[in-house]
Formats: structure tokens, C-alpha cells, sequence
């Protein structure tokens, strides 16, 4: 089937692969992004130095943590979406398998991980100054057009959305299902819509909800 070589690898693999790179970067972030300098530098006006100092302790007691629950958010993540896919190819009478529908997530969320990597690299080079900043910096997404200081906090996740990379994505998702299904681009793309596209617009108002709760 054309096109179908570029998913004949095994799905674990290429899994552990994504998630060792996910690793990387919160380590990266964790030792040269979230130093000292940042938590004292960002903080310093809101916080005594002693509290800031007891902040740092604890992130350095439990920072572990974050890199065993990166890799099962990614892992979670990719289960779901492959699930919400297969769940509309099924209905569509579509012979694609979950094993298939899992190819095609875990080879699109390279580029998810490439706005990390550049979000990252960014820091790295221009410290942020705090953690609004660090927040709110969203690479080649519609947000970084706005002042983002008279845009409501609840309504700015949902225009960081607006990018480059969640277009690719979308389209190597379309991509994937055309691979599989044999089916024209126009009807991929209606299938990652109604699919994808409608639990990401369900996540977008979730987090607008407790955005609004916790404001």
C-alpha cells in the first residue's frame, strides 16, 4: 500500500523513543531553565527569600516525579486520541485497526515535541523572567500576535492552540488515516475533525472551565 512503509515500525519502540525525548527536555528545563536565579528573580517581589528557598527545596525533593509521569501523560495522550480515531473509523465501516490508529498518533506526536524542543531552546537561550512569561510563551501560535495582558487568562489556552504545530499535526493525522483507509485527503481531513478535532474543542472548554474556577 503506498505510503504505508513510512508506519512498519513497532509501535513500543518508537514510543520510548518520544518519551526519552520528552525526558530530556524537563531535564533541560528543570537545570538550566527553573534555576535558582529564576524562582529568586521571578519570585523575589511576591515572596521572602526564605520561602522562595523552601520552594526550591521541595521542587528538588520531588522533581523525580515529573519524569515518571511525562511518559505516562504522553502515553495516556496517545491512547486516547488513537482511541477517539478508531472509534470514528470504526463507525465509518473502516477496516483500520487501534494497532494502526496507534501508529499514527505516536508518528504525529513528533511534532508536538518539536514546539517543546523549540520552547525549550528558547528559554534556554532568553531566560524568562517570570512565570507568566514562561506560561503564556507559545512558539509560531496565534497568541504570541496579541498583547496577551488584555486577553482574559480563561480565553489564552485556547488561542496558544491556534499554531503551526497543531496544524501539522492535524495534517499528518489526516495523512495517516488516508495511509490506511485508502480514502481521499478531503474526507481524512473531515474524519481528523470530527474525531480529533472534537475532543480537543472538549479539552479546550475543560480548561477554560477550571481556568474560570480557579480565577
Amino acid at each position: 500500500m503506498k505510503n504505508r512503509h513510512y508506519y512498519e515500525f513497532n509501535f513500543w519502540h518508537l514510543y520510548f523513543v518520544i518519551a526519552l525525548l520528552y525526558t530530556i527536555m524537563i531535564f533541560l528545563n528543570n537545570e538550566f531553565v527553573l534555576t535558582n536565579s529564576y524562582y529568586y528573580n521571578s519570585l523575589g517581589d511576591q515572596l521572602t527569600n526564605t520561602r522562595i528557598t523552601d520552594l526550591i527545596a521541595m521542587k528538588e525533593k520531588f522533581q523525580w516525579v515529573t519524569y515518571l509521569i511525562e511518559p505516562v501523560f504522553i502515553l495516556l495522550k496517545i491512547l486516547i486520541i488513537a482511541g477517539v480515531i478508531f472509534t470514528g473509523l470504526c463507525l465509518s465501516n473502516s477496516d483500520t485497526t487501534y494497532k494502526d490508529c496507534l501508529k499514527i498518533v505516536v508518528l504525529a506526536e513528533f511534532i508536538p515535541f518539536l514546539g517543546f524542543f523549540i520552547k525549550t531552546a528558547f528559554f534556554l537561550i532568553f531566560p524568562p523572567k517570570s512565570p507568566t512569561v514562561l506560561q503564556f510563551f507559545s512558539p509560531l501560535s496565534l497568541s504570541q500576535l496579541f498583547d496577551l495582558n488584555k486577553i482574559p487568562n480563561y480565553f489564552i489556552y485556547s488561542i496558544q492552540q491556534i499554531n503551526i504545530f497543531e496544524i501539522v499535526y492535524w495534517i499528518l493525522l489526516a495523512f495517516g488515516i488516508k495511509t490506511f483507509t485508502k480514502w481521499q485527503w478531503s474526507k481524512s481531513y473531515k474524519k481528523v475533525l470530527a474525531t480529533y478535532g472534537s475532543a480537543l474543542f472538549i479539552w479546550i472548554l475543560f480548561i477554560m472551565f477550571l481556568n474560570l474556577e480557579i480565577g
